[in-house]
């Protein structure tokens, strides 16, 4: 009886002492645990590409996770579609040209901010069949330009600014599907292309067909805007600032590491997503794209001001915006 009871004496304390122990672990492993996920949802400007490897980097290292985010990438029909989406609170966050997203402000009205751009340079340019690498090369010649495009506007702009007729070029609709067939069996002399988006592919068919084509990059005769800049609206802004924080410094994290990231890895994240892409034209467009990320992500007052203008002179929608209203840098690390 007494070697029970001294047996009993002996095991309570243990007892109580793993008790304790085991909850000082439990509340060590809580505090060490990440916080429940915010879902996000991203809407995103285009269908899979491999401009979407700045993201799909981050959610396959688990980098918006470790920020609280679960991030969902919707994919796109255009920034126009995408600034829908944002302005009737179907998604938290946009991704769009800056040149949609203030079209967007001037049409309906303030209620979103552009917090971030991943790449600093626009880029819409021109594939052409026509020996050139000079816009003045293109005078009396013909480009096929999807009918949304806002490329159809800006293009004028460009060769006013170079000091050519506006008039000089033809512009002529196109269907998307098949703007290339036409400028490689010569129905058209160029046709937009996009830097970091199509360029690569479309040098990769031009040369499959047999036709030699040349590429003139609109940046560098003065075009200057914001091809993916992130758009939140002013409601989260308010509501939930340290969302839109996290957001942005994880972005930061993940275009840091898909900088650094090997070809193979980028094919594999894309082509994953985008099956309808060759690891090949993966590879040649990431090439491409990643020399235009901005990891930064910093809005400049001089392009935003520039774009306003874009605004009311090339797209003929009025507005008396400014800068300020409608860009912060306040949430970049």
């Amino acid at each position: 009886m007494t070697n029970e009871k001294r047996g009993v004496r002996v095991v309570r304390p243990l007892v109580a002492l793993i008790l304790v122990l085991s909850l000082v672990a439990a509340a060590c492993s809580s505090e060490g645990e990440p916080e429940e996920l915010t879902p996000v949802k991203v809407q995103m400007h285009f269908l899979p590409e491999p401009g979407w490897a700045t993201h799909l980097y981050g959610i396959e290292h688990g980098i918006f996770e470790a920020h609280g985010i679960d991030l969902e990438l919707i994919p796109g029909q255009g920034s126009q579609f995408a600034m829908q989406q944002l302005n009737e609170g179907q998604v938290q966050f946009a991704q769009a040209s800056l040149l949609a997203y203030l079209r967007s402000r001037a049409e309906v009205g303030p209620g979103t901010t552009a917090v971030f751009t991943p790449i600093n340079h626009p880029q819409a340019g021109l594939m052409t069949t026509v020996p050139a690498d000079d816009l003045a090369d293109l005078d009396g010649t013909t480009v096929g330009m999807i009918p949304f495009s806002t490329s159809r506007f800006l293009l004028p702009v460009v060769l006013t600014e170079n000091g050519l007729d506006p008039e000089s070029i033809t512009i002529e609709a196109v269907d998307a599907a098949a703007q290339y067939g036409l400028l490689f069996e010569g129905g058209i002399d160029s046709a937009e292309v996009y830097l970091g988006g199509n360029v690569a592919t479309v040098r990769m068919l031009a040369e499959q067909a047999g036709v030699e084509v040349y590429h003139i990059d609109l940046h560098e005769f003065g075009l200057v805007g914001y091809a993916h800049s992130l758009i939140v609206s002013d409601e989260l802004i308010e509501s939930d600032p340290d969302l839109v924080r996290n957001m942005v410094e994880a972005l930061v994290e993940s275009l840091e590491g898909a900088l650094d990231a090997d070809l193979e890895e980028i094919a594999d994240l894309v082509t994953a997503t985008a099956p309808e892409y060759s690891r090949e034209s993966v590879m040649a467009e990431w090439s491409d794209y990643r020399e235009l990320i901005n990891v930064g992500g910093a809005l400049e007052e001089s392009v935003v001001a520039t774009n306003l203008g874009y605004v009311s002179d090339a797209l003929g929608v009025p507005h008396d915006m400014q800068p300020a209203d409608v860009y912060t840098n306040e949430f970049i690390p």
